[in-house]
């Protein structure tokens, strides 16, 4: 179901059941799908061997199939509570099994401790069913460990891929 046009009523103008239905009902249904298409948490750590490079990353987390239009503008969340900062790792999104980029680059820093990886990317994806998913490498000094759990008291956060709507919505999204 898509958005119904509410056309201009005038003063005085009833709205009838079947106006409620049509105009108000479904779009408010409607509109409580906008935002996330698709949303996956990985709540285990994720190892990426020493001397992991491209073209075989480690795929860390993958969203399920989404169908898109091919003109629908999508923004691409990926965060992850920790990675460890023994080696340099890169992080990568690969649309249909096709590498798109790097969104990410997390420096070691000469400690175990690390941070957080986290990126943002917006675009538009090809028409018809799509995957999206993030993979990682390691560099020569260490295998990389991005850090996930089940939340709660002494266990880290869930990391997540999460796929919305981009701003200025076309919501064509097949």
């Amino acid at each position: 179901m898509g958005f119904t046009t509410v056309p201009d009523k005038k003063d005085g103008d009833v709205f009838t059941e079947d106006m409620w239905d049509t105009l108000i009902r479904d779009n408010i249904n409607w509109l409580g799908t906008l935002g996330v298409l698709g949303y996956k948490e990985f709540t285990a750590n994720v190892t990426i061997p020493v001397n992991t490079a491209l073209p075989s990353p480690v795929t860390v987390v993958a969203l399920d199939p989404i169908t898109f239009d091919g003109a629908s503008v999508v923004e691409i969340d990926f965060w992850a509570p920790g990675v460890t900062d023994i080696s340099d790792s890169h992080f990568y999104m690969y649309v249909n099994n096709a590498l798109s980029g790097d969104i990410g680059t997390h420096q070691r820093g000469g400690d175990s401790a690390g941070g957080y990886a986290q990126a943002h990317r917006r675009f538009t994806p090809p028409a018809g069913a799509v995957t999206i998913d993030v993979r990682a490498t390691a560099a020569s000094n260490g295998a990389v460990t991005v850090y996930a759990g089940p939340g709660g008291a002494g266990q880290w956060m869930p990391g997540f891929l999460r796929c919305s709507y981009g701003q200025g919505r076309s919501c064509a999204v097949a």
